[in-house]
């Protein structure tokens, strides 16, 4: 089996549909995210608690195929997805109008829900270490959230004056966060930055070679960072392996 730190963190945002042909059938419309997950804990739903799942978040709905069949083994109708992100025990996190939900591996039913009074955010990441959940992708000035649970007060990083947002966020395997912060005003229009572990601000990840204008959605493969970049000036989108060392990275060929 492939390590559950490679299975949790490809989430891509791109259509599903491409990789699950034989599921889609041309029947829904283009997916916002997906993401495969894997159950190594307690059991959490009848028959899947060991199934590897492949979630698909739609406009309306999100649903859980098997894999490697591509079979329909379960559908969250009650949401409105915007996002998904998985922790390390499978379980399964929708970014939504009334916060992140918290969903156990194989459930259709939250078992927690992460909100914010002041935002909706489209973005999430779960710290495989401690649990912590990053969120991002909200309205300008409202910085990057960290919930330690449900119930208590996020830490906010770096909340603007409404010149800056924040796109996708990941965490990597030790820890440490990285986000894109997309910028208002100066020359630049996007940035990397990360959150070392046992940080409490923010520090620019300066991009060696040829930076990409803009960066999208942002994952760890297990050993480096994947960036989704979209040229302006072209339909295709590639996808950018990056080392991270001393705050800088380094393109991988």
């Amino acid at each position: 089996m492939k390590s559950q730190r490679t299975r949790n963190r490809l989430a891509v945002t791109l259509c599903a549909c491409v990789l699950m042909a034989a599921a889609c059938g041309g029947a829904q419309a283009p997916p916002n995210a997906f993401i495969p997950t894997s159950k190594e804990g307690q059991a959490a739903s009848a028959g899947l608690d060991r199934a590897d799942l492949l979630y698909v978040a739609y406009d309306n709905s999100v649903i859980a195929y098997s894999l490697p069949q591509g079979h329909v083994e379960r559908t969250i109708a009650d949401v409105v997805p915007s996002g998904l992100c998985s922790d390390r025990n499978g379980n399964v996190y929708i970014s939504a109008q009334d916060g992140i939900r918290k969903y156990a591996h194989g459930g259709i039913r939250p078992v927690e829900v992460f909100r914010s009074a002041q935002t909706a955010f489209r973005f999430c990441a779960v710290d495989p270490a401690t649990g912590d959940l990053a969120a991002s992708g909200s309205a300008k000035g409202a910085g990057i959230r960290i919930y330690r649970n449900p119930r208590a007060a996020p830490q906010i990083l770096e909340a603007q004056d409404g010149n800056s947002t924040y796109g996708s966020c990941v965490y990597d395997g030790d820890g440490d966060l990285f986000a894109e912060r997309v910028l208002r005003t100066g020359r630049r229009n996007v940035e990397l930055v990360e959150l070392p572990k046992g940080a409490n601000r923010l520090k620019v990840i300066q991009l060696r070679g040829t930076p990409p204008s803009r960066l999208g959605t942002i994952e760890w493969d297990g050993q480096y960072l994947v960036v989704e970049s979209s040229e302006s000036s072209s339909a295709t989108t590639r996808l950018l392996r990056y080392r991270v060392d001393a705050a800088k990275a380094a393109p991988v060929d």
